[in-house]
């Protein structure tokens, strides 16, 4: 039974606890700090069986604003649902139990969505992956700063850009860099679906949005988001990593489509984003995890690039990644052998594949703006390798263009 009354003001932090002992603590603290001190936090225990559990009792002993729900291992998404049906908030917070909050974001948020009367506020995050046993750490911000600082958006704004927004912000697949309004969840009966383990915040959020009146997108860094070790969960072979993506994205456009007539630059920005999850799903190939043989990763190569939606985005996008230009060498006509070898025997692909990426840079520019320069550039590695195309533009450059007789007898 779903608990239908709401305290005006109170947020509801729902944190769902799995065998987190070593970093709980850190996240706890960051959010019982909160400079806004009207919040309930429900940490809902599923199943841990180390010391996660006590701590959280621990934790609980001493703030009252606590609660502890405690049931058997059946995953984050239920774990979630959990913690939803026992809420009493006017708005809705989802933490990781292994993650960070700044301690004035619940403030902030709650602050956006009462002087901006919307349904959802959305914020930057930093992504840390710690090195397991070494002390390395890698940083990575994402935030929607190439939007604006504080960009308020109606929903018609919001569908009409969206398509931009989860390419270029990458704030829109996860919940855990929002605040829901809880009404909104209640009435439509919005909750994480039990049946997938990957994508499952990206629907909650693809549900959400579709009965929201606005929404308000800060540049601000409020939530850190802690990836424990290079062997977690999203760097872990995946045999249906693709399949997966795929049906995130073609859910994505259908919503999408179903709201609003979408204009090219969204169909490329789509696109674009299409083909960044091919790549993740080539490179899921090479994890040390996959035992596919070589015949059924060439195999698997060729279903991911022959797909009908992914020869429709390649024939849309104009930018591909630097580090995956390579691949344009190979998808005109489906080389599977070619792309088998960048991934797997990339010493004897790198002069090929460093021509083949220099040229379509080269291309790329010159769809934007004709440089003469650039495309001699260009038209010289069609004919020249990358040494003899460097020769001979220095020659030009310092004004010694007939010393290129030098280049052609090399």
């Amino acid at each position: 039974m779903e608990n239908t009354d709401t305290v005006k003001n109170l947020v509801s932090i729902i944190i769902p606890v799995y065998n987190t002992e070593a970093y709980l603590g850190y996240c706890l603290n960051s959010v019982v700090s909160q400079t806004y001190r009207q919040i309930e936090v429900i940490l809902v225990n599923d199943g841990s069986t180390d010391d996660s559990l006590t701590i959280c009792h621990n934790y609980a002993n001493i703030d009252n604003r606590i609660s502890i729900i405690s049931i058997e291992n059946s995953g984050v998404s239920n774990a979630r649902n959990v913690g939803l049906e026992a809420a009493k908030g006017e708005f809705v917070q989802f933490v990781d139990s292994d993650d960070v909050m700044r301690t004035d974001m619940v403030e902030r948020f709650v602050q956006y969505m009462e002087v901006y009367q919307v349904d959802m506020a959305i914020c930057g995050f930093e992504k840390i992956e710690l090195g397991g046993e070494s002390n390395d750490m890698n940083r990575c911000i994402l935030s929607s700063s190439i939007m604006g600082t504080e960009c308020v958006l109606t929903k018609q704004h919001f569908f009409e850009r969206m398509g931009f927004i989860l390419w270029r912000t990458s704030t829109l697949e996860n919940v855990t860099n929002k605040m829901f309004r809880r009404s909104v969840l209640m009435d439509h009966h919005i909750r994480f679906l039990d049946e997938i383990s990957l994508g499952e915040d990206f629907c909650f959020n693809m549900d959400y949005v579709q009965h929201i009146r606005g929404v308000i997108f800060t540049s601000g860094i409020y939530y850190y988001y802690i990836q424990q070790n290079k062997d977690s969960l999203t760097k872990k072979y995946r045999a249906d990593l693709f399949d997966n993506q795929m049906f995130l994205i073609r859910r994505f456009r259908n919503m999408i489509k179903g709201s609003v007539k979408m204009s090219k630059d969204e169909e490329k920005a789509i696109a674009e984003y299409t083909m960044s999850k091919m790549m993740q799903s080539l490179y899921n190939l090479k994890s040390h995890e996959c035992m596919l043989s070589i015949l059924e990763k060439k195999r698997e190569i060729a279903r991911i690039i022959n797909d009908d939606d992914i020869r429709e985005a390649y024939n849309k996008v104009s930018y591909i990644d630097p580090g995956y230009e390579w691949i344009r060498t190979y998808m005109e006509f489906s080389d599977v052998q070619g792309i088998y070898d960048q991934l797997f025997c990339t010493k004897k692909q790198k002069p090929r594949v460093l021509k083949q990426t220099l040229i379509h840079m080269c291309d790329a520019i010159l769809r934007v703006h004709y440089i003469r320069f650039v495309e001699m550039i260009r038209d010289s590695l069609k004919i020249r390798s990358v040494k003899k195309t460097i020769i001979k533009c220095f020659l030009k450059l310092s004004g010694k263009s007939k010393g290129y007789d030098v280049v052609r007898a090399l």
